[in-house]
């Protein structure tokens, strides 16, 4: 094919965008469409790879194929991972060792995209998004892509079906497929091949389409431009995708590609240097961005991105160089054996792996039967009571509301009920006591990841709108109206992916439906979040004194910086006014003296970067009950006595 300078600067596009948007800066959080401009590019350069292969000889030499795919891919990725894994064996601690070991193991079989499309991670485990690999899922599509799409144009070719119209047709099917699927499984959809094909098609029916028709590419440049501009403000990580709204940056994509002369801005050295070195640089900058987090050091500052981001390019500078375009270029084997070798080669980093893997977890029993620092950390991690009883909390699997009884005695003054995510729920330890102190029963309704506020939103870990969560909300204010409870303790998480003024009115909403002259109404305010996971931290940078006390000065982030103060300040407007509405703030009890640590007064203070550990929340009782027991007038102490009321009352 002849070189098109444009394409080049076009891939330097996508992957700035890719980078730009893993650095987190402020405007491109939408970056990760690059990655669907990738696809549109591939699709269109191996379409015409093999266009005019069958042109000329009729048929595919596929030895030849997959030889030039396995130069052009294969040794950098080999490069990658021979690098980082002895990097995260020496800097992580074994546990989360363990589980990137097996994201490389997939990767280096170039099915990283099915592994965490089916990955089956528990709410309270890491999810994907710490994983050094989890960029490999891009590479694992196109792979896959490459074993069917020889087969499918020959096939085509020989059946007749030779003009655009046939792969467009193939585009429109698979946005359909993939539409639907991410109405089922959006995770799915997001990872794996068939719902990702559409993308590729797109790109072969932009080549068919310019080889056919020379004016199509009039202005076609402009509006691609526009359309991928639009896309970068429409689109960002609340938004579910893939969905309806992937064709926008696609067809962008496609415009571009089809534009040819008339994207002269794309030729520009910059870009073209970038779109050089873009595989590289897409394969190195993942793992220099994630591998802070994952040693539990939290998220880079913005000087400290971009830093990385320009090591991450001088790396893959020097892999382009020294690495991928040399193997690229040499042909002194036959392509047989080029595949052949590519795939052992594959083979042998994938069975080094597995041996890692099983050597790590060896090592794990060996260090947890020596009660490790690390094992004897997560022996301290406790969570509440409530999620060792099967159906309180379906996470996102159900919509149903199973109301959670603790202490099944009967209360004497009543019920008291908690509607929460996992965030409030963390506060049980410290409820139930109150609860028992004030001749409350106690009656949880929580659902992980599900805000107490009346707000729909996309939820990141299933990619759609998390309407299992919505349903349940409205069930359950059905239900506690029927409870009629004496207090209402309501709490969430302060991360969720909406603004002020929806957590003002959205909470206000909830209120508005459950508040009553008979019921105390308390709503919990957010728990600060690490930047780091605490035992992670704890791990690597703390220790363990004599007398059994944790000490990780190193871990701790002040309050002020990690604190919800927006949402806070949201959460006070709505309660006030609100019948015997009161905001509770507890967060100086979490984070004495101004700090937030992964251990305090030697105790394991959180149980992951946002939950709080139980035993430390149950440490917090008392302090928690003389906050709390004079704001409850609807129920009588041990004694009878009542306390003093309040209305709409912030107390901290």
């Amino acid at each position: 094919m002849q070189f098109r300078a444009d394409i080049e600067g076009l891939r330097g596009v996508a992957i700035l965008l890719v980078v730009l948007a893993h650095a987190g800066v402020p405007g491109l959080q939408g970056g990760f469409i690059g990655v669907d401009v990738f696809f549109v590019i591939s699709g269109y350069l191996i379409t015409g790879q093999l266009l005019s292969e069958l042109r000329t000889r009729d048929q595919i030499d596929y030895w030849a194929f997959f030889e030039r795919r396995v130069r052009r891919l294969v040794p950098a990725l080999l490069l990658m991972l021979a690098v980082v894994v002895p990097m995260a064996a020496l800097l992580l601690p074994p546990s989360v060792f363990s589980d990137q070991l097996s994201a490389a193991r997939w990767a280096a079989l170039w099915v990283s995209n099915i592994y965490f499309a089916v990955a089956d991670y528990g709410y309270f485990d890491h999810d994907a998004t710490s994983n050094l690999f989890l960029h490999t899922w891009s590479l694992g599509v196109e792979e896959q892509f490459y074993l069917l799409w020889p087969a499918v144009m020959a096939i085509a070719w020989k059946k007749g079906f030779r003009s655009w119209p046939f792969y467009a047709g193939l585009s429109a099917c698979g946005y359909l497929l993939c539409v639907a699927v991410s109405r089922w499984d959006a995770m799915a959809a997001y990872y794996l091949m068939p719902t990702r094909l559409w993308q590729l098609a797109a790109g072969a029916a932009a080549y068919v389409a310019t080889t056919s028709r020379a004016n199509i590419s009039r202005g076609a440049g402009m509006i691609g431009t526009a359309l991928v501009v639009v896309s970068l403000l429409l689109i960002d990580e609340s938004s579910p995708y893939p969905g309806m709204i992937a064709l926008l940056p696609t067809l962008g994509a496609v415009l571009l590609v089809v534009g040819g002369g008339g994207n002269r801005w794309l030729a520009t050295p910059p870009l073209r240097f970038l779109g050089k070195v873009s595989y590289s640089w897409y394969l190195w900058h993942w793992p220099f961005l994630a591998i802070l987090p994952a040693m539990a050091f939290g998220e880079p500052t913005r000087p400290q991105r971009l830093a990385l981001v320009l090591v991450s390019l001088l790396v893959a500078w020097g892999s382009c160089i020294l690495v991928e375009q040399p193997l690229r270029r040499r042909r002194s084997i036959t392509p047989r054996l080029a595949v052949v070798a590519g795939v052992l080669g594959a083979l042998a980093v994938t069975a080094g792996l597995q041996w890692s893997i099983g050597v790590s977890h060896l090592a794990e029993q060996d260090l947890a039967k020596q009660e490790s620092f690390e094992s004897r950390i997560k022996a301290r991690i406790t969570v509440p009571d409530i999620y060792s009883t099967p159906g309180c909390d379906q996470w996102y699997h159900s919509s149903d509301v199973v109301p959670c009884r603790i202490g099944t005695d009967g209360g004497v003054n009543g019920t008291m009920v908690v509607l929460a995510d996992s965030v409030g729920a963390q506060w049980l330890p410290a409820l139930e006591p109150l609860a028992r102190n004030r001749g409350l029963d106690l009656v949880v309704m929580t659902k992980s990841a599900c805000l107490i506020a009346n707000v729909p939103f996309v939820y990141e870990r299933i990619k759609r709108r998390y309407v299992e969560c919505e349903q349940w909300r409205a069930r359950a204010i059905e239900v506690i109206g029927k409870i009629r409870p004496k207090v209402l303790v309501i709490g969430s998480s302060g991360a969720y992916p909406i603004v002020a003024t929806q957590w003002r009115d959205g909470t206000a909403a909830v209120l508005g439906s459950l508040a009553s002259p008979e019921m105390e109404l308390l709503v919990l305010a957010p728990t600060p979040i690490l930047p780091f996971s605490a035992p992670n931290c704890i791990a690597t940078r703390g220790r363990e004194r004599r007398d059994g006390f944790l000490d990780a000065p190193d871990c701790a982030a002040p309050l002020k910086e990690v604190e919800h103060t927006d949402v806070i300040s949201a959460l006070k407007s709505a309660t006030t006014g609100v019948e015997r509405a009161h905001f509770v703030d507890l967060n100086d009890l979490v984070c004495p003296q101004g700090a937030c640590s992964a251990s305090v007064n030697g105790q394991l203070a959180y149980r992951d970067a946002q939950h709080l550990n139980a035993s430390y929340v149950q440490s917090l009782s008392d302090a928690v009950m003389r906050r709390v027991g004079p704001m409850l007038t609807s129920s009588k102490g041990p004694k009878g006595s009542t306390a003093a009321s309040s209305s709409g009352r912030t107390v901290n």
